[in-house]
């Protein structure tokens, strides 16, 4: 999940879509499979659930538990410092992507609702 100079943008948005697609499965209250990521991606999840937290509906504030779950995660961990962050949160995290706000905002509300239609749909009952 760690961008380089070297990727393209079709590699860049594949990123964000990846990390979308755990955020928005965190925030519905699936599972995410941490033991598959590296530290650099569990400080880059970490990095996006603060970010969204507060700013999409998550009642029972599963981006939270998914925020103190990354920073445990990491808290025996050394990563490496950011080369010129965007942000403070980005650098205190150390997560090599910065990430977008406002795309956060709109694509992971948008994925949350697209994920509770499908299990709607899978199951039969019916989605707000």
């Amino acid at each position: 999940m760690t961008p380089s100079s070297r990727m393209d943008k079709a590699s860049v948005r594949a990123l964000e879509e990846n990390l979308l697609d755990l955020l928005a499965a965190a925030a519905l209250g699936e599972a995410v499979d941490f033991s598959v990521m590296s530290p650099t991606e569990v400080a880059e999840l970490g990095y996006a659930a603060q970010l969204a937290r507060g700013r999409v509906e998550d009642p029972n504030d599963r981006l939270g538990t998914t925020m103190r779950k990354c920073r445990d995660l990491l808290a025996t961990v050394t990563l490496e410092e950011v080369e010129n962050p965007k942000t403070k949160l980005q650098a205190r995290w150390k997560a090599p992507f910065p990430l977008d706000l406002g795309k956060i905002r709109s694509e992971l509300s948008l994925r949350m609702r697209t994920a509770k239609r499908r299990s709607a749909l899978d199951t039969g009952t019916s989605a707000p």
